[in-house]
């Protein structure tokens, strides 16, 4: 897991939402060349990206974005030293007050473009492609592309598009209690999933208008998710919480992905009967 210093501020992302990333360069720590590179670093309450497992959503979520064939920025561990908050202006120093910022999450700076709601309808994506990042948020129970906030959170490029911000995945991880997950794991054995939160999906009314056949859309995904190595997963997030960011409810986590891996092809004919 690549471990970063920052070593100046740069700039803010202007369409950035609660978290107000700034852009810093960093340079990677144990590196005895260093070469400062630029990164997004997101600026969580301490409450919420602790308590509310903020950061390890981020974090755990691109790694299985990674694992699932989906593109995401390269993250690291950020953390801010004394010595270059020093560097920060009065009004940056502030904003700091009761932020995450040792350790935080960093995402490596892209030079694409960020997607706007108004743009959703115009992208000429394959289906299958827009099929796979829907099956992939309803796996992480993002609510948070599109939903009731119509917030893309995707990076479009010639290539094609890059997954950002997630945060508002994996509510179990955070729970005290067992009784979502096995609520929603219950749910999924008996084949149903809650379509209220992934009707507001940016993709699902694209696909659900799709007039080609739709019975292949989720073939890729339910392959990738077959051969998901959960114990990686796992392991990944126990090394988080040996960098003091709370991971949460690992158990569940294990839990959950294994009942998604061993039952793939039923996962998929449920996504399937969401957008016929």
């Amino acid at each position: 897991m690549k471990k970063l210093t920052a070593v100046q501020f740069e700039d803010y992302i202007q369409k950035g939402g609660s978290t107000k990333p700034w852009i810093v360069l960093a340079v990677e720590e144990g590196n005895k060349l260093p070469i400062a590179e630029a990164y997004v670093v997101k600026l969580f309450k301490k409450d919420h990206a602790l308590n509310d497992c903020a950061l390890a959503s981020e974090f755990i979520v691109a790694e299985l974005a990674r694992e699932l064939d989906l593109v995401v920025p390269d993250s690291a561990i950020m953390t801010f030293s004394n010595d270059f908050v020093e560097t920060l202006t009065d009004e940056q120093i502030k904003f700091l007050e009761g932020k995450q910022y040792a350790p935080t999450f960093s995402s490596r700076l892209l030079n694409s473009s960020t997607l706007v709601m108004a743009e959703v309808g115009n992208l000429s994506s394959p289906a299958a492609e827009l099929a796979k990042l829907f099956a992939f948020d309803c796996m992480v129970i993002n609510t948070d592309r599109g939903g009731f906030r119509d917030k893309p959170n995707l990076l479009v490029d010639d290539d094609g598009f890059t997954l950002i911000d997630h945060e508002l995945c994996l509510f179990f991880l955070a729970s005290s209690s067992s009784t979502g997950i096995n609520k929603l794991m219950k749910s999924i054995k008996a084949g149903n999933i809650d379509m209220i939160q992934y009707g507001r999906h940016i993709f699902y009314q694209k696909l659900k208008s799709y007039k080609g056949k739709k019975v292949h859309l989720f073939n890729e995904f339910e392959e990738n998710l077959s051969k998901l190595n959960v114990a990686g997963i796992v392991k990944y997030a126990q090394n988080l919480e040996q960098e003091n960011i709370p991971a949460g409810s690992i158990d569940s986590l294990n839990e959950y992905l294994s009942l998604l891996k061993q039952n793939a092809s039923q996962y998929c004919n449920i996504l399937l009967g969401l957008i016929r």
